[in-house]
């Protein structure tokens, strides 16, 4: 073969390869993009705005209590069903999920959601860790997650002795107390994105290490994998052992 035709299908060749790394990398890319925006839509609007219907709608004003299913940790779609929420709804959960978990009915995947929502105030890390190390007690005492509950001393909420429950009237007192102190923000996670927990460790899902973390009182933040409250080591694998232990017990 004359070098001149040799050249020419080598340059055909490499743009070809070109043209094919370009397209699977721009669809990594901008997949990973709309996964991301799919992902802050679902838990800065519909969810936020059930759980908000849902108080409204009760005497007490509480947002719905997390399930007492163990290791669920989420909201049951019983108590959100028809408050904008629903089969014909979604996408509701982590878009960047697998295809077998978007294949699952919405029910189903409230089983396994992307999501951890507990239904208490826990403003620090302290608080939270405190909630999840009595969490499998209140499973043995029964409670349907729908009271306050007690809290190791100065562990609560507020640094209180009890775990006190999500309500309308706590979110507004949040509300007047950051109008009146303009150095005041409230760290009250309302939900907070999990990773996937595998046997070879946590598993994140928008390229980065961290979550997306709906505040109670404000807005949706990406939180990185770190010290910071509530993207912690130390709350992460706590509810991957939560998890794996209900999950053991469960076969």
């Amino acid at each position: 073969m004359p070098k001149q035709k040799r050249t020419k299908k080598s340059l055909a060749i490499r743009f070809a390869l070109l043209f094919i790394v370009g397209i699977i990398g721009g669809k990594l890319l901008f997949g990973s993009t709309i996964n991301r925006a799919l992902c802050i839509h679902a838990i800065e609007y519909p969810f936020p705005l059930a759980m908000q219907m849902y108080a409204s709608d009760h005497p007490e004003e509480l947002f719905p209590p997390m399930s007492h299913k163990p290791g669920r940790l989420f909201v049951e779609y019983e108590h959100v069903m028809g408050y904008g929420v629903g089969e014909d709804s979604g996408p509701f959960f982590c878009p960047a999920m697998p295809r077998s978990y978007k294949k699952l009915s919405l029910a189903e995947q409230f089983e396994q959601p992307t999501y951890i929502y507990t239904g208490y105030v826990l403003e620090n890390e302290e608080q939270f860790l405190a909630f999840l190390d009595e969490y499998p007690k209140f499973l043995e005492m029964k409670v349907d997650f729908n009271e306050d509950l007690p809290a190791p001393k100065g562990l609560g909420s507020f640094g209180g002795d009890s775990f006190i429950r999500l309500s309308l009237k706590i979110k507004n007192e949040q509300f007047d107390k950051m109008k009146d102190d303009e150095n005041y923000i409230s760290t009250i996670p309302l939900f907070i994105e999990l990773p996937t927990y595998t046997e070879d460790g946590l598993v994140f899902r928008h390229k980065d290490e961290g979550g997306f973390v709906k505040y109670w009182c404000r807005g949706i933040d990406w939180e990185p994998y770190d010290e910071q409250f509530p993207m912690t080591p130390a709350i992460l694998q706590k509810i991957g052992e939560l998890k794996q232990h209900s999950k053991s017990h469960a076969q």
